[in-house]
């Protein structure tokens, strides 16, 4: 009848109650992931005491407000900033990466320039967090700061796949903990609100999971 084209096949739907469970399964998932996911991804495991603040220099100006309110709390001896080229305004500004630019903020806000210490990584396209904490280890290695205990400064979602390349960089020479800062553009009760929310979420979602169980460029 169907001249070998096409087939007979019986399907199995949900009855109004395995529809019911369903939905609330999706619902429950969907609840999770909105008020669960910024709180499991802005990691915050801060040391009370380390011998460097490691911060990533793409931040906000409040976070590196906050390495510099460490400093002058007696929570740490030495800020090392890093990070990898501009992708934005070279052309503009006389610093080229981001690692210079926050160690050049920091000294605008009046912290000494001997407590500073700059790590530029280089102009990079993937694995930016780990070659910017590479170059971090290679110069503390200079100083003959490892072992040592590092807090990591970084902005909201991006604290759990910082503290996770951290500990790939540095492995059993140091203690790490991470401080991360709120990020100034959204509101991270209501991340799903807003376009920088949705993009930082889903991105550092993916992007930890990744940094979990595959490389980090080595």
């Amino acid at each position: 009848m169907w001249l070998g084209l096409a087939r007979r096949r019986t399907w199995v739907l949900p009855t109004w109650k395995g529809w019911l469970l369903l939905v609330g399964a999706v619902a429950g998932c969907t609840f999770l992931l909105l008020r669960g996911a910024y709180p499991y991804l802005a990691a915050e495991s801060r040391l009370p005491k380390a011998d460097v603040v490691l911060i990533e220099g793409w931040v906000s100006d409040d976070a590196v407000a906050q390495a510099k309110r460490e400093l002058e709390a007696g929570r740490c001896d030495l800020i090392c900033t890093a990070g990898v080229d501009l992708d934005k305004g070279s052309h503009l500004l006389e610093w080229k990466d981001w690692a210079t630019l926050a160690a050049e903020t920091l000294k605008a806000m009046g912290v000494p320039e001997d407590k500073i210490l700059s790590a530029p990584g280089g102009a990079i396209r993937r694995h930016r967090t780990y070659v910017g904490f590479e170059k971090a280890r290679e110069k503390l290695a200079t100083l003959n700061k490892i072992p040592i205990r590092i807090n990591v400064i970084t902005e909201g979602p991006h604290g759990r796949r910082s503290i996770t390349v951290a500990r790939k960089v540095f492995g059993d020479t140091a203690t790490i903990g991470v401080i991360s800062v709120e990020p100034s553009s959204y509101e991270p009760k209501h991340w799903w609100t807003t376009s920088n929310g949705l993009k930082g979420v889903f991105m550092e979602l993916v992007g930890s999971t990744y940094e979990r169980f595959a490389d980090s460029g080595r």
